[in-house]
This record gives C-alpha cells, sequence and structure tokens, in this order.
C-alpha cells in the first residue's frame, strides 16, 4: 500500500463524517462579497498554508506551502495554472508533494477547479473569496474555499491580519473554531 493508497482510505473514512464533526462535509455559503475577479498573475508563486479547516489529505502536515507556476491557456481557452503543494508529516520531518492542474471555470479566475496528478479525475472546488492589497505586484494572502475544507493562504509564513481574517469569516457565518494553524519552522 503507498501513500496515497493511505489517504484515499483516509478520506473515506473522513467522507463519513457529519458536517457538525470535525471533518465537516459542505460549508455554508458564504454571505460576504466574493472578490469580483482575480488576477492570475498576481495570484501566482509561492504561498504559505497559515490556517485550514483539517483536511484528510492534509492530516499531520505542518510547513505546507503551495506553488502556483506555469499559467496559460487550454485548447478551450481556460486558463490554467500549475499546482505543486508540499508539506511535511508533522514530527516525523517527512516531506510529501503533489502536483496538479488548476482551471478557471468562468472568466472572473475567482472560481476553479483543481485536480491532482494522483487523482485526474476528481476535480475539487478552488474559490478564492478573499484576497489581500497587492503588494510587489502580487496579492498578499488569500482566502479559499472548497465544498468542504477553507483555506488561509500567505506569502509569508505568519500573516499580522490573520485575526481580522477570520474574525470576518465568523461574522459571516464560518465556524472558525474548526481551523488547524499550520506551524512553519
Amino acid at each position: 500500500m503507498d501513500i496515497f493508497d493511505i489517504y484515499k482510505t483516509v478520506e473515506y473514512i473522513f467522507s463519513l463524517y457529519s458536517e457538525n464533526e470535525k471533518f465537516p462535509t459542505s460549508l455554508p455559503k458564504p454571505f460576504i462579497q466574493e472578490e469580483d475577479t482575480v488576477d492570475l498573475e498576481k495570484y501566482a508563486g509561492k504561498w504559505f498554508e497559515v490556517a485550514r479547516f483539517q483536511a484528510p489529505f492534509e492530516l499531520f502536515m505542518d510547513n505546507v506551502e503551495t506553488n502556483y507556476t506555469d499559467l496559460k491557456k487550454d485548447e478551450d481557452g481556460k486558463n490554467t495554472i500549475k499546482v505543486v503543494n508540499t508539506g511535511k508529516f508533522a514530527g516525523l520531518g517527512v516531506s510529501i508533494s503533489f502536483d496538479g492542474t488548476a482551471y478557471s471555470t468562468d472568466s472572473s479566475n475567482k472560481n476553479l477547479k483543481v485536480s491532482f496528478n494522483f487523482n485526474t479525475e476528481k476535480k475539487g472546488d478552488y474559490n478564492i473569496i478573499m484576497l489581500g492589497p497587492v503588494v510587489d505586484e502580487k496579492y498578499s494572502y488569500s482566502v479559499v474555499r472548497g465544498d468542504k475544507y477553507l483555506w488561509i493562504l500567505s506569502r509569508t509564513t505568519t500573516l499580522p491580519e490573520k485575526d481580522e481574517i477570520i474574525s470576518h469569516l465568523k461574522d459571516n457565518g464560518f465556524s472558525t473554531e474548526k481551523f488547524y494553524f499550520t506551524k512553519h519552522n
């Protein structure tokens, strides 16, 4: 059994939990104003995960980073971007990396689908709902929601606006007590 079989098993087990458990089966529809458009050139680059709703595929992982590169248009004219997620299993120091592709579902580039090389048939939602100000021609932070999960990403391992973002999410119906704060060392 390889690592991907283990993740598939863990994901299946946690998919059995109800939305009231630690691993939600769905998120509330956001009451906050989602971003109108996203400039993927400003979104591309390295991100550090600051916080997340625990996901089976990230269980026991810290030092989580994502790198978005190779922005281009596919044969259907949709924007695509290469995704590389990396992290270390807490306490073990073992690194793992997942390669994938994200593509925009509309011209706003705020709603994307992402799939990873170990399971290209499964495409997860990647909806950018908040963006920080542009610094050095890049967005400074991002809040992303999927069907079941929520992530706060930053260009640095710390995010001064973290408490403000979490408060805003809580005020708009998200169960922010479910956040796991990712460690970086």
